[in-house]
């Protein structure tokens, strides 16, 4: 499969959506890191609001598998085979990342898999855009495990400067 062509994607929602609502792309797939939701243009009607009910806040933000440099893996989970992204992302949907309050913001989503693909060293998630207040993707959601987003921003000094590096060398070339 030779892929999909990422302006499109960045193009077409541009087109779709007001600035004041909220496109989130969900990429997993090989090299998708590299992808980037931002553009300027919005001249086409735009979905409406009762089409994703459960979605606050505005933004454009993407979630991809992997850097721009790794495949996106995919393992055996319970006899089927997933996109570790999409199985770690589907699994903080459905509890394991929500608050108190029953509800799964995306940044909490997006911590939770981070945190399952770090720990396993399959790939480093990535997550780009601009967002304005908590986009909350799911609520009523009865909170499983105890994972928390505290845990997973307890990085070491180690960790917390290479990550720091990688930040400035994608911004700073």
């Amino acid at each position: 499969d030779e892929g999909i062509d990422l302006q499109f994607l960045a193009t077409a929602a541009n087109r779709l959506a007001k600035p004041d609502q909220t496109v989130i792309y969900l990429l997993d797939c090989c090299h998708s890191g590299d992808a980037t939701p931002r553009g300027d243009t919005f001249s086409f009607e735009p979905m409406g609001g009762s089409d994703v009910q459960s979605i606050l806040g505005t933004g454009r933000v993407m979630l991809a598998a992997c850097k721009g440099s790794e495949a996106a893996l995919e393992y055996d989970f319970n006899g089927k085979a997933h996109g570790a992204f999409t199985h770690h992302l589907c699994v903080a949907l459905e509890g394991a990342a929500a608050n108190a309050a029953g509800q799964v913001t995306l940044n909490a989503a997006y911590d939770y898999v981070a945190t399952q693909l770090r720990e396993a060293a399959r790939q480093t998630p990535v997550m780009k855009g601009d967002q304005e207040g908590a986009i909350v993707l799911a609520t009523g959601v009865t909170k499983t495990g105890s994972w928390s987003v505290l845990s997973a921003a307890k990085l070491t000094a180690q960790e917390a400067s290479e990550k720091a590096e990688e930040m400035l060398s994608r911004t700073h070339q």
